[in-house]
């Protein structure tokens, strides 16, 4: 005869119930084979180490990405500020002759001074925001990222702007004017709020 494991009363092989306590018997007799029920906290923590596993590897992924196209969109911007810059240069120097009517022929241009004027403004524009992406460092924020990449865009779209006010006359040239005023206005702003962002 076996005892109860609940009271140590005296129970009868296959006996489902302990008479002087009511323990069922037949959970105690089962076939366990050494095997012990998993513990609840081990089963916690590895879904939590799993869970993070998968968190930390969804969220590395698209920062490697979104580095991977920042630095792609700033060749891209690099690529057409150089290409603009060159625009430019051959604009300033050598322009079609109109007078003669042969656009094949080249003769070199008079100095626009409303021209060379917001052309230096936008040059002191692209120095200042230079100057404001070293002293933040190499590594900048997204935000950071953002209002810089936003200030490099408008910067190459006021040089295309400025190109054109070139070959523009009367009110075509004062509106193109004055859209190179706001867009210098917009690129001060976006300057002055990546200077004002903290790491």
């Amino acid at each position: 005869m076996s005892r109860c494991p609940n009271c140590g009363e005296q129970v009868k092989k296959g006996q489902h119930a302990c008479f002087a306590c009511g323990h069922r018997m037949d959970l105690d007799n089962r076939d366990t084979r050494g095997r012990t029920p998993p513990n609840p906290v081990v089963l916690i923590i590895a879904a939590v180490a799993v869970l993070a596993a998968v968190v930390g590897l969804v969220a590395l992924l698209p920062r490697k990405n979104r580095k991977d196209a920042a630095a792609k969109q700033a060749a891209e911007l690099q690529r057409v500020q150089d290409s603009v810059r060159s625009a430019n240069r051959a604009q300033g120097s050598v322009l079609p002759d109109s007078a003669a009517g042969d656009s094949s022929r080249f003769s070199p241009a008079r100095p626009d001074p409303e021209v060379r004027q917001l052309t230096d403004e936008v040059d002191r524009l692209e120095a200042r925001l230079r100057q404001v992406e070293r002293v933040l460092g190499g590594s900048l924020t997204p935000e950071q990222s953002h209002l810089a990449g936003s200030a490099r865009a408008e910067l190459s779209r006021l040089r295309s702007k400025v190109s054109s006010v070139a070959t523009k006359g009367g009110d075509d040239r004062r509106a193109a004017v004055d859209e190179v005023r706001e867009g210098e206005r917009l690129v001060r702003s976006l300057i002055a709020d990546l200077a004002r962002t903290r790491k």
